[in-house]
């Protein structure tokens, strides 16, 4: 095994069975730090294979967003007048939102996290609708606070 350090120097790689964690490790050379057990530091951050937790705040009508985003395409509709309808009743929904709400909902969409179960059906809608609700929820909630009076 090669060695990063010139004979004389005063530190040396240990050998991983020489460690309780079969690791490698640089240790003073001398012989008293061969034999001290290494000390773990505690972690001040998550570890970084921990996935973010995302915290959301429900929004008004977000029981009927769902409900809107589970129907099943009814018989007599073309699929693509059914997606067409759930469009446009998402998109009345998304107009009556206060700021807040739409923020919000920007917010969630854009995350999209897997424990969200609104965003997680919104994005199984194709990405042109996607877009374009996600247009009109922020286009609608930059109107409603240009309004005079408007909740913020």
């Amino acid at each position: 095994m090669s060695t990063l350090f010139a004979a004389n120097h005063p530190w040396v790689e240990t050998k991983p069975a020489e460690t309780s964690d079969g690791k490698l490790r640089i240790v003073r050379a001398d012989t008293s730090a061969s034999t001290t057990p290494h000390v773990v530091a505690p972690q001040l951050a998550p570890p970084a294979d921990a996935a973010p937790r995302f915290v959301f705040r429900q929004v008004a009508s977000e029981n009927a967003m769902i409900e809107i985003l589970d129907r099943a395409a009814s018989q007599h509709l073309l699929p693509s007048v059914a997606f067409r309808q759930k469009e446009h009743e998402l998109g009345a929904l998304f107009a009556s939102l206060t700021p807040a709400d739409s923020l919000e909902l920007d917010r969630r969409f854009s995350v999209s996290s897997a424990d969200d179960p609104l965003a997680s059906r919104f994005a199984r809608l194709v990405c042109e609708r996607r877009n374009r609700l996600i247009a009109f929820l922020r286009s609608s909630r930059r109107g409603a606070a240009s309004k005079p009076g408007s909740q913020r």
